[in-house]
């Protein structure tokens, strides 16, 4: 998902960096306390800040959420979030990680706009997967 949001960005003519986050160790559903081996970003340069991740035990990741603890601002940076699960959306919780992830970004001065919840079921339908994408762009872009 994230690297279709970057390819279409990118085909928009804007300059997109992605960055994988990774944990120190093991990290399992609704851990509080998660380090991050990933160095973080200099983020004062960009526009906005799209994050992304997996909903786990029907909540946002607990990765994701440890990133966002760790940016020490988003004042005036336009935001936006998706998630990703293997269940529907209407149960997985995954509307719920999106408000998670949004209202912490808007606790540091973000604009948190709209996300979007995909679900990828037992394989992934590409159609719907660009669709999200495009949303995601569009709401960015717009």
């Amino acid at each position: 998902m994230g690297m279709a949001i970057t390819h279409l960005l990118r085909e928009k003519g804007n300059d997109v960096d992605i960055q994988l986050i990774q944990p120190v160790g093991k990290v399992g559903p609704r851990m509080k306390n998660v380090t991050l081996r990933t160095d973080m970003p200099d983020i004062t340069p960009y526009d906005a800040l799209i994050l992304g991740g997996p909903i786990w035990a029907f909540t946002a990741s607990p990765v994701v959420l440890a990133f966002i603890k760790e940016i020490p601002s988003l004042k005036g940076k336009k935001t936006i979030c998706f998630t990703t699960s293997g269940f529907p959306t209407s149960i997985s919780g995954a509307k719920g990680g999106l408000k998670k992830l949004s209202a912490e970004l808007e606790e540091l001065g973000a604009t948190a706009l709209e996300g979007e919840a995909f679900f990828w079921g037992l394989w992934c339908n590409k159609k719907k997967m660009l669709q999200a994408a495009e949303r995601i762009c569009g709401r960015v872009m717009g």
